[in-house]
């Protein structure tokens, strides 16, 4: 149990009669500000934390205590042994720790592997890219790329520009065809002037 005089708090009776047994009227280690609203106001309170102390988990509350006319007399304190509580929570971080890294495991297993088909893919766009511009300039050719993604997508976008070229260079072989038999049309033309 414990009391006030309104500035610091002490022990009244102790339940706790091992070594660490206080006697009436010590002064108590927690201050008269943080119990105030048990000795004022009536209410209990409990420590969030789990404390360690002598080798024991253990979770501390007060309660206020009155007399037979309803006045507040005293509070008391109890440690409640929480050794299966903080095995609990011992046992849920591990399990925790033990599901973060499995996740990250699969995590990093699936990046590699989708980093693996990525980059396969770029290399077989790569590779037919590069046999059509080592082709000596044989235009008929199509790039090929079956692989369900972007690479694909960006496979058909390349045969595109490579039909657009085709038609260019299909415009400029038919416009220097012309262009030829329009030479050759003058060069004839001034022969005959020439002649004339």
């Amino acid at each position: 149990t414990l009391y006030t005089d309104k500035s610091a708090v002490y022990y009244g009776v102790d339940g706790d009669l091992s070594v660490d047994y206080y006697p009436i009227g010590e002064v108590f280690p927690e201050s008269y500000a943080f119990l105030h609203s048990v000795f004022e106001k009536g209410h209990s309170i409990a420590i969030e934390e789990i404390t360690y102390e002598d080798d024991e988990y253990l979770i501390t509350s007060y309660a206020p205590m009155y007399d037979s006319q309803g006045n507040i007399v005293g509070a008391i304190g109890v440690d409640y042994d929480a050794e299966l509580i903080q095995a609990d929570i011992d046992a849920l971080q591990l399990s925790t720790l033990i599901i973060t890294l499995i996740g990250s495991a699969v995590s990093i297993l699936i990046l590699y592997l989708a980093t693996g088909r990525i980059v396969k893919s770029i290399k077989q766009v790569n590779d037919k890219l590069d046999e059509l511009i080592n082709s000596d300039g044989d235009l008929t050719q199509n790039l090929t790329v079956r692989t369900g993604d972007e690479m694909e997508v960006m496979g058909g976008l390349i045969n595109g520009l490579l039909s657009f070229i085709r038609e260019i260079m299909l415009n400029v072989s038919d416009n220097s065809a012309v262009l030829t038999d329009a030479s050759v049309a003058m060069l004839r033309g001034m022969v005959d002037a020439k002649e004339g």
